[in-house]
């Protein structure tokens, strides 16, 4: 085979392989997110989320996780944003350690997404959440908050 047919054939391909490979890895890093700036974005009934469970329906798409939380009797609802707060890698939750997880460097977050060990060196962020008259959820992804605005409390 001459040298102008492997030219025209094989590295073409290899380059077009190797972008994808590159944009697949790339595009790990960050959770997708579709927001409109200063709306508020209904996610869920919140009798679609059994006690004491983490949802992550909307980490692919808005970059979140829910988590509803009975603690004494009180049903506590909250939303992380699903970005590690080390270098934003999207965080994953092992039910068997009921952690968050980091992928990329190995940081780990408690279920209410404070921090557990590093290299992130703080907890997750959360964002404001409410509760419509007719049960749903719905979350401002605008910007993070603090507690006790970032959650919930409903009997």
């Amino acid at each position: 085979m001459s040298s102008g047919v492997l030219a025209r054939s094989v590295l073409p391909a290899l380059a077009s392989v190797t972008g994808l490979v590159f944009y697949s890895w790339m595009r790990f890093l960050w959770p997708n997110r579709k927001q409109s700036i200063g709306a508020w974005q209904r996610l869920s009934h919140r009798s679609d989320l059994p006690a004491d469970s983490v949802d992550g329906r909307w980490v692919t798409s808005h970059g979140v996780w829910i988590v509803r939380r009975t603690d004494q009797g009180r049903d506590r609802l909250f939303v992380l944003r699903a970005a590690c707060t080390h270098l934003g890698c999207t965080t994953q939750w092992d039910p068997s350690l009921r952690q968050f997880i980091c992928p990329c460097h190995g940081s780990a977050f408690s279920l209410d997404g404070e921090r557990l060990r590093g290299p992130a060196t703080r907890a997750m962020d959360r964002y404001a959440v409410r509760l419509t008259s007719d049960g749903f959820i719905e979350v401002r992804l605008e910007s993070t908050v603090r507690r006790p605005q970032s959650e919930i409390e409903y009997s």
